[in-house]
């Protein structure tokens, strides 16, 4: 989930908020809780958005009619005695004694968090390290801009790190059998872009940002982007190859084979 610091004039600063103090809370927004200290959640961009639903829906398929169960941006309290609650993009908790009113109380099996430049210290450390120590099992970092995912399995006490990128499967280590298919979140993306033309300017300006496309794109008008990308998957379907078109669209080759695999 994407993070911004609390308004100082909604909330209380230099104050410890207990867990009890938390749930009291209600002015219409969304907080994470760590040691005492409130963080706002902010809204997702749409591509976030669309990433955390397909992970739900596959994870979701194959869970069906098995004891874990998953669930979306629900809120999770690792320990109960410690004043600390986080709300992870995706978990799997197997347990369903765990599952109460108000959220997960206790460690689930399996948390993905996507990273955004809001939030990215927060997943890659802070998060990290208390899901280490409470001994979650499996943590997923998913970074989009680079289309990389960074799966931490415990063992022994610690983490153990396998890099992959959203060009392959990926299996699920705590689920036996189910691998995540990174190229649905491809096509996700390309029917956000399909989109564009009938959404406002604001929009499309949002998503061509979300999307990872050039800046210049946006200063020369949405339509060219759009135009651009259209060219850039005609060359491909002509059996250009992706250096090639690099090379002629002045475009990073990983975006050029980011599209590749949405076709």
């Amino acid at each position: 989930m994407e993070l911004i610091k609390i308004n100082p004039n909604t909330i209380k600063q230099d104050h410890y908020y207990t867990y009890e103090e938390f749930q009291t809370i209600d002015d219409g927004n969304r907080y994470e809780l760590h040691n005492g200290e409130l963080f706002m959640m902010s809204s997702p961009s749409s591509y976030h958005q669309a990433i955390s639903v397909e992970l739900t829906v596959q994870l979701g398929t194959f869970l069906r009619g098995k004891p874990c169960v998953v669930y979306h941006t629900l809120d999770v309290r690792l320990n109960k005695n410690e004043d600390t609650v986080f709300i992870p993009d995706t978990i799997v908790v197997c347990e369903k004694s765990k599952i109460v009113k108000r959220g997960c109380e206790g460690v689930p099996d399996f948390i993905i968090e996507i990273v955004s430049p809001s939030n990215a210290f927060r997943d890659y450390l802070i998060k990290y390290r208390e899901y280490l120590r409470a001994g979650v099992n499996e943590y997923w970092i998913i970074d989009p801009e680079h289309r990389k995912i960074f799966v931490n399995i415990l063992e022994d006490g610690n983490y153990k790190l396998s890099q992959l990128t959203f060009y392959e499967p990926v299996a699920v280590y705590s689920l036996p059998g189910c691998i995540i298919n990174f190229n649905a979140i491809f096509e996700a993306k390309k029917n956000l872009l399909e989109e564009v033309e009938f959404m406002g300017r604001a929009s499309q300006t949002e998503l061509i940002e979300d999307m990872g496309f050039p800046q210049e794109w946006e200063n020369r008008g949405i339509d060219k982007g759009i135009e651009k990308t259209l060219n850039i998957i005609k060359m491909l379907k002509d059996n250009i190859p992706p250096d090639k078109i690099a090379e002629e669209i002045k475009l990073p080759m990983e975006k050029v084979m980011a599209i590749k695999s949405s076709l």
